[in-house]
């Protein structure tokens, strides 16, 4: 979005987003008699929170697969001794640690067939399993990094940024080539791959945390002050400012992350049994199996 790079969004911005939310509230309530209850229920914000808790268990899935790559590069950092000059014993043990990706890919395509063909909901399990997966991206993509101030924020990459990414790669190639071909410590190597894995994948789930607010503020559409509040908040975080978030924008950002997963947990539990949430196993799926082939991928390139 362009036309927001660079731009300052100080309190005004939320002041108005604010008054916003509350002329949107008194609409909304307007409408539907001054009943609360009725606004609750209405199918329309019903297919919202849905819709925006899919995005929400796409982003969890990821989880999944990150957990089982940082499990295997421990495995590789604690057995390098073992495999060093045993090529063999470093495929091995690479085979055995590709036997749960199989059978992990296996379970997403399950859940993308039951999603698209058969219609089920949510089993009890399974709801765990999402709630779960919700309340543990939220924390690690919003609440903690909030919390100890650790949020990214834009940084100016001009060619000496990009020069040295180069060198690191460079430098990371001629120590991979070292340490496969003279000292053969294979094991240290598949760790590396491993974290490196890692790393992309949290620092491409870090930049996809900016357009997960926007879902964030549709589910809080029963809340429209404090939607209108993360909105401006939202166009904060696309208008690329290098400033940090403020003490007071930080406590947002938690206060929202809190009954976001209050809302998606209450909806979870009660239409676990509607086959509307099929959509929701779609979600699921569909992150599972791309995160993971992207690990079997790094796994046969190692």
């Amino acid at each position: 979005m362009p036309s927001l790079r660079n731009h300052s969004i100080g309190k005004r911005h939320y002041m108005v987003g604010f008054l916003f939310g509350l002329t949107v509230l008194a609409a909304q309530l307007h409408a539907s008699g001054w009943r609360l209850e009725v606004l609750l229920a209405s199918s329309t914000l019903l297919f919202l929170i849905l819709a925006s808790m899919s995005v929400m268990k796409f982003m969890g899935s990821i989880g999944i697969v990150l957990t089982y790559a940082s499990f295997c590069s421990l495995v590789f950092q604690r057995t390098s001794e073992m495999m060093r000059n045993k090529r063999t014993t470093a495929a091995r043990v690479k085979t055995v640690l590709t036997i749960p990706i199989v059978a992990i890919a296996g379970y997403g395509m399950v859940k993308i067939y039951v999603a698209l063909f058969l219609g089920y909901g949510l089993g009890p399990i399974e709801v765990l399993l999402s709630l779960y997966g919700v309340w543990s991206v939220m924390a690690v993509v919003y609440i903690v990094p909030a919390v100890t101030n650790a949020l990214p924020h834009e940084e100016d990459e001009g060619i000496v940024a990009e020069t040295e990414t180069k060198l690191k790669r460079f430098h990371y190639s001629l120590w991979r080539g070292y340490q496969t071909r003279v000292r053969k410590d294979f094991g240290k190597v598949y760790a590396k791959e491993f974290e490196r894995y890692r790393q992309s994948m949290e620092r491409i789930r870090g930049e996809l945390s900016g357009l997960l607010l926007f879902p964030m503020c549709v589910v809080l559409a029963v809340i429209p002050p404090l939607a209108g509040l993360l909105i401006v908040l939202w166009l904060r975080m696309l208008s690329h400012d290098s400033a940090p978030l403020t003490r007071g924008e930080r406590a947002l950002l938690v206060s929202s992350s809190f009954v976001v997963l209050l809302v998606s947990s209450v909806v979870l539990v009660s239409l676990s049994l509607l086959p509307a949430v099929s959509v929701l196993d779609l979600a699921y799926g569909v992150g599972i199996l791309g995160s993971i082939l992207l690990l079997a991928y790094v796994i046969r390139k190692s």
